[in-house]
């Protein structure tokens, strides 16, 4: 059994992540698994140092593992490992009949009919003894969508338009934890995950860019994952792979 997370929550914070990381500076992230939530984040940070938008009304927490194997085949297909079991979690929250709404984007975004209602932000520290692993993520869980900056409101949804409902976000909370902590040590490659993961890929017949052996790239279509979990798009001149995305 994975060890238990030891939960920090906060009312109001800058950002769970930038809170984990002062975690691991100062020496205070024993035990092993920590996980920070926040009613509201200030400055919350998405891909490429962007803000995230997290108003209230939201689900917002980083989880700080200490890995249980070495960081090379650990960080193998971590993206989608995590992304799965976030997509999986979303779906058993919202039941049966919603479940198939929900996408996973690869490798570790949730989309509902194309926007989003989940993002994941996975990061890596250390090295040695002292590697950690950071996943940050983002559900727009009970907020109405005026919350959100204007100009992200056309591409974002809620969970809360899905169901036309409030949902108890302590339970959903447990899930993911649970469900995170898991895949973040589970094996790599893992041919059942990876059937799971097409079964719910976002986008596939749909157009793509496709980076090619020679390193250039062109449109085609997205035809799924490969063995390796990594999504395949068949251009007019061969066969690509979407442009990698950092774990």
């Amino acid at each position: 059994m994975a060890p238990a997370f030891r939960r920090i929550d906060f009312d109001e914070i800058d950002s769970t992540s930038l809170h984990a990381r002062r975690l691991l500076n100062r020496g205070e992230a024993d035990p092993a698994r920590v996980v920070i939530s926040a009613a509201v984040q200030t400055g919350g940070i998405g891909r490429m140092g962007k803000p995230w938008s997290s108003p209230r009304g939201g689900l917002w927490f980083t989880l700080l593992c200490t890995p249980a194997r070495p960081m090379p085949g650990l960080v193998d297909g971590l993206g989608l490992r995590i992304g799965v079991a976030i997509t999986e979690a979303l779906r058993a929250a919202v039941g049966r009949q919603f479940a198939g709404r929900l996408k996973l984007k690869w490798p570790n975004d949730v989309l509902i009919e194309g926007k989003k209602v989940c993002g994941v932000l996975t990061e890596t520290a250390g090295a040695g003894n002292a590697f950690r692993v950071l996943i940050g993520v983002g559900v727009n869980l009970n907020l109405d969508l005026a919350a959100l900056p204007e100009h992200l409101r056309a591409s974002s949804t809620t969970i809360r338009d899905l169901l036309g409902r409030d949902l108890d976000p302590e339970p959903l909370l447990a899930d993911l934890i649970a469900r995170i902590g898991e895949a973040v040590d589970a094996p790599w490659p893992d041919t059942a995950l990876i059937k799971r993961a097409n079964a719910m890929l976002h986008g596939i017949g749909a157009e793509h860019i496709g980076v090619l052996e020679d390193g250039t790239a062109d449109f085609g279509l997205l035809l799924g994952l490969d063995g390796r979990g990594v999504p395949l798009v068949r251009t007019s001149r061969g066969m690509g792979r979407l442009p990698s995305t950092p774990v």
